[in-house]
């Protein structure tokens, strides 16, 4: 009697699955929608950017030594006058709940969407 590998059940089973992760991963590609940065100091906000509207590359320079880079869609802490850099090695940010922090200069740069909130990500309940 010869053995099949797969039945008809096992083909079902499989195709649900990956409809259930192309469903998961779909929106991924169709942007992130507005996606708004906002900048504070010392708790106070100091810069609200719509990455959507920004053309260029542009630098902000602010007050305590943190320099930001933005650019169409995402936004970077380009460099720092604190010890450990670790703002800078966070890199580009360009989804909604996204943040980096540099807490020498008390600075913080959160993504949100356009209307405030931050998607959920894996970690998220």
């Amino acid at each position: 009697m010869k053995r099949k590998c797969f039945s008809k059940t096992d083909f079902f089973l499989i195709a649900a699955v990956l409809l259930i992760a192309l469903a998961f991963w779909l929106p991924s590609l169709f942007g992130n929608g507005d996606v708004t940065a906002e900048v504070t100091v010392d708790g106070e906000t100091v810069l609200k950017l719509d990455l959507q509207t920004i053309d260029a590359p542009r630098e902000f320079p602010l007050d305590n030594g943190v320099v930001l880079l933005a650019e169409k869609q995402s936004i970077r802490v380009l460099s720092a006058d604190c010890p450990d850099k670790l703002c800078v090695q966070a890199g580009a940010l360009s989804r909604a709940g996204e943040v980096a922090v540099c807490v020498p200069n008390q600075t913080v740069v959160a993504l949100h969407t356009a209307n405030g909130q931050s998607e959920p990500d894996a970690i998220t309940y």
